[in-house]
């Protein structure tokens, strides 16, 4: 995925690949992750991203996917919501399937965990990071 980068993201940082055990934790958790996160934590985890030029953007490790839900309780808050990273703003990114936009990634407040509050970003991880294709057409 990383190599299909779209020009509007600059990686800032990344670590190494998600071991088995790591993508058989978020599984367990989230039965449902799209294969794309999937995909990307098979390149590298805990990559923060510079969006346009001014936006900030990070997908977490399995770990602090989990991590972050429990501290939170993301997926309790937000039925079917899948946390996987952060704006470094205060704001989560998860994926959901949302009642205008259907399926896709969502952004919202840690502390407004409200689905009718959560700003759509795009219909994949994939579409958003590779295509830079963001919010409904």
């Amino acid at each position: 995925m990383l190599l299909t980068l779209h020009k509007n993201f600059e990686i800032l940082s990344q670590e190494s690949e998600a071991s088995q055990k790591d993508i058989e934790s978020i599984l367990e958790r989230f039965p449902q992750i799209p294969s794309e996160y999937l995909d990307l934590i098979d390149e590298v985890t805990e990559i923060e991203l510079e969006w346009n030029g001014e936006q900030y953007l990070r997908i977490w490790h399995p770990d602090g996917c989990l991590e972050m839900d429990e501290a939170y309780d993301i997926s309790l808050h937000i039925k079917g919501a899948i946390p996987i990273g952060d704006n470094g703003g205060g704001k989560v990114i998860f994926y959901m399937n949302g009642i205008e936009n259907g399926w896709g990634l969502y952004l919202v407040g840690f502390g407004n965990l409200d689905p009718e509050d959560a700003e759509y970003l795009s219909s994949s991880l994939t579409d958003l990071l590779c295509k830079g294709i963001d919010r409904p057409a």
